[in-house]
């Protein structure tokens, strides 16, 4: 089922505003919440506070305000993003929805910072906890030596402390870090979830992020 623009954008006010009551809206000039008056052109919100005025979309107030793409084209990117399997790249859904490389990027990381955003703003995690995680730029990776010709070259550096390839030791990089993902325990649909990136996975850091 494909949505037109209006029901996409409709979509969108149900999932910010629905908790508020029917057909209610925020100002995000001054936080009226009101059934404010709807301007067809340009499609957008106008604030019914008397002082205000302000007009404004759903977007207002989000990262993705200022948005050059279509309500459909974005939830259409949105919902990739969440649904798929094993992620998915900018690259991918910039070829996917024939977007230019550093548009896909942009929105990918917006997302992302939004998601960040409201697990910062949520409570901390109580009860059993369960912490797992998974290291990413670990170590340096050695640089290759030449073969052939470069044989007795590769020898002497094998003498100098490189393996039997002639490769350089692993080293652990500055730049590691670990995406640590806490679970607090519970019934299905009651767990909460946390996800940190830290530079350590030792107890110091843990304690302090769940």
């Amino acid at each position: 089922l494909t949505l037109s623009d209006d029901e996409a954008r409709a979509f969108l006010e149900r999932i910010r505003w629905g908790h508020l009551g029917e057909n209610k809206q925020v100002c995000p000039k001054c936080g009226s919440i009101d059934s404010h008056f709807w301007c067809k052109t340009p499609q957008r919100w106008k604030c019914r506070a008397k002082m205000c005025g302000h007009q404004f979309t759903v977007l207002q107030g989000t990262r993705l305000h200022g948005s050059k793409k279509s309500y459909q084209d974005l939830l259409a990117l949105l919902f990739e993003f969440v649904e798929g399997k094993d992620s998915i790249s900018a690259r991918q859904l910039s070829g996917k929805h024939d977007l230019a490389y550093h548009t896909a990027y942009v929105l990918v990381m917006k997302v992302r910072e939004a998601i960040a955003d409201s697990m910062k703003a949520e409570p901390k995690l109580t009860g059993y906890i369960q912490a797992d995680a998974a290291y990413f730029m670990k170590y340096v990776r050695p640089s290759n030596v030449g073969t052939g010709a470069a044989l007795s070259a590769k020898r002497d550096q094998k003498n100098a402390g490189l393996d039997s390839d002639g490769k350089t030791k692993n080293t652990v990089s500055p730049k590691m870090h670990a995406l640590v993902v806490f679970v607090q325990t519970g019934p299905a649909g009651k767990r909460r979830y946390k996800v940190a990136v830290v530079k350590t996975e030792n107890q110091v850091d843990l304690l302090t992020l769940g």
